[in-house]
């Protein structure tokens, strides 16, 4: 476009370079004919860019960038507007811990007018944040209505409920739901944050936009270091629910009050601080019982799925027992769902029900869901070995996410006292987790991580019939190896900064 004469219904301009390129256009140098420098914008064509010519009713108001001329060139809508002097995402960036409260006020001041003289013109803008705020005539005004709507229309041919910037989007955004006159209000209080800090609520998850917007929709947003009057005022813009939030006019009416500070009796100050915590503390404990409901919830529907896989794995073994050993004699017999036991001799093969995983207790990297023993025992004569237990856990041992029964066994750590069952089981629980971290004092893993398929369990029966066979004969014997087989990379081991589990 550089260099270009472009005609446009008030007169002609002369592009000339480019100043930014942005998701809803490029902007350009450019200059009219008789002198006057101004900034032309080629928006991307379509039903959002046509938006910008809507709101000619704005002009004149004075935190609103007027618009100069409009019209179109090869294909393109065009926007005219006077150069700018600078933008607020540039002052944001020379500051990188926050520009002083003295310096800010005026700035918000000038956003909450412009957020006003919207509301009172019935438009929502809907993407209020920093490069959207420019310096023009000594004063902030807002600029770029390529996604704003009129307050009063509730549908449209073409909807943007999809279209924001995650890292200002109010909850209703995040939802998909009608944008109102408080949505900007909410943008109005992340871009304060912004200015006042030198970062964003939540600018460490900004990378994983899944957990910004459960963010944005569920965590309260605590600010440090700004006067009480201040904090209140942009924890409610901060609000979830948005007929929470204040109208445009109490905003402006209440940064003229901090401005003022027309309220600041030490009394007052210290009441209004003390609500501010008990209504901060209401608000994360409401937030903390619907994550711990939601987190029973899903532990509670995963234990069923252990348990009816549990059953099918449980039904292989006492198939296979009862097609070899006569049932009549010494079959398996079942003891409850999924729970069974056959004794020849003093020997004993038996097979536990599912039981829930602890859920409280160190943090682990492993969601653990539920558990099981397998034992072969025979009693104790003379000797110092009873037999072995194995475990089976239901969780994500080896692929984060991905569930399923795994056999692991363990044993005393070396130097400890050897018990009279080798291996031995330990139930799956949170402190559990040191083990295969190899952080423990006490145990040690000492049977690879083995995943446990319904339909494919050959390899474990036989292996179980073996021991079986071994104990009735009096020839079981203890394990001459620490670990019997190789268990080194049999399961996952995250780092220590990975995310702790949510269930």
């Amino acid at each position: 476009m550089e260099g270009e004469q472009v005609e446009l219904r008030s007169g002609s301009w002369l592009i000339g370079a480019l100043i930014d390129v942005g998701g809803a256009g490029a902007v350009y140098e450019a200059t009219r004919l008789d002198g006057m420098p101004a900034a032309a914008k080629f928006v991307i064509g379509g039903p959002t860019s046509k938006r910008e010519f809507e709101f000619d009713n704005l002009e004149g108001a004075a935190h609103i960038m007027p618009l100069l001329d409009t019209g179109a060139h090869k294909g393109n809508l065009v926007i005219v507007m006077p150069r700018a002097e600078t933008n607020l995402r540039d002052i944001i960036n020379e500051h990188p811990a926050g520009l002083p409260l003295e310096d800010s006020l005026p700035i918000l001041q000038d956003i909450a007018s412009g957020l006003a003289e919207l509301a009172n013109a019935g438009v929502v803008h809907r993407d209020v944040k920093p490069e959207n705020i420019l310096r023009y005539d000594g004063r902030w005004v807002l600029a770029d209505f390529g996604i704003a709507r009129h307050a009063t229309v509730t549908t449209a041919t073409h909807t943007h409920r999809a279209q924001f910037t995650p890292q200002y989007a109010a909850p209703e955004q995040w939802n998909h739901e009608r944008v109102t006159h408080k949505t900007d209000i909410y943008a109005f209080g992340v871009t304060a944050c912004e200015l006042l800090h030198g970062r964003r609520p939540f600018h460490a998850i900004e990378g994983d936009e899944e957990a910004l917007g459960r963010a944005h929709r569920e965590q309260p947003v605590h600010l440090t270091g700004v006067p009480t009057l201040l904090y209140y005022l942009l924890e409610q813009c901060l609000t979830k629910p948005p007929e929470l939030r204040p109208t445009a006019e109490n905003l402006l009416s209440g940064l003229d009050r901090v401005i003022n500070k027309a309220a600041n009796l030490p009394g007052l100050q210290d009441l209004l601080a003390a609500y501010q915590g008990v209504q901060r503390d209401r608000a994360e404990f409401a937030l903390m019982q619907a994550a711990e409901e939601r987190d029973s919830q899903r532990f509670n529907e995963m234990l069923k799925i252990a348990d009816q896989q549990l059953i099918r794995i449980s039904d292989e073994f006492v198939e296979a027992i009862n097609s070899t050993i006569p049932i009549q004699y010494a079959g398996a017999s079942r003891r409850g769902v999924g729970q069974w036991a056959v004794q020849l001799g003093m020997a004993k093969l038996e097979f536990s029900g599912c039981f829930g995983a602890q859920r409280h207790g160190p943090p682990t990297p492993y969601t653990l869901i539920a558990g099981a023993i397998l034992s072969v025992s025979f009693p104790r004569s003379g000797g110092n070995y009873t037999g072995r237990n194995h475990s089976l856990w239901y969780a994500d041992l080896q692929a984060e996410n991905e569930f399923g029964w795994y056999e692991i066994a363990f044993a005393a750590t070396p130097g400890r006292r050897r018990s009279l069952t080798e291996p031995y089981d330990v139930r799956p629980s949170w402190d559990a987790g040191s083990v295969l971290a190899g952080t423990s004092q006490h145990h040690q893993v000492v049977w690879p991580v083995t995943l446990w398929r319904p339909g494919d369990l050959d390899e474990p029966i036989n292996r179980w019939a073996q021991w079986f066979a071994a104990a009735i004969e009096g020839t079981l014997q203890r394990p001459s190896q620490i670990p019997e087989r190789p268990v080194d990379g049999t399961w996952r081991r995250p780092s220590p900064n990975d995310a702790e589990p949510t269930a």
